[in-house]
């Protein structure tokens, strides 16, 4: 299993974060509905952070929810 934080660049120049999740030949997409802002003044790179640092957190919890199932499903076999 492998989740990657991507980006989508949006026609006002902002990005569109979202996870790409790969797992036995199936590939799924999760929108975050966060965005990057062009980094213009301190603001913007302040709230591209945070958004960088939401994803981040995000894609850990996936990994520890799909980790927890597969060590409950090892368990039961």
């Amino acid at each position: 299993m492998s989740i990657e934080i991507r980006t989508r660049v949006l026609k006002n120049g902002s990005q569109s974060l979202y996870l790409d999740c790969y797992e036995n030949g199936k590939r799924e997409y999760e929108t975050l509905h966060l965005y990057l802002v062009p980094e213009v003044n301190e603001d913007a790179k302040r709230e591209n952070k945070n958004a960088m640092k939401k994803a981040v957190a995000i894609k850990a919890e996936r990994l520890l929810g799909i980790r927890k199932e597969q060590s409950l499903q090892m368990q039961r076999d």
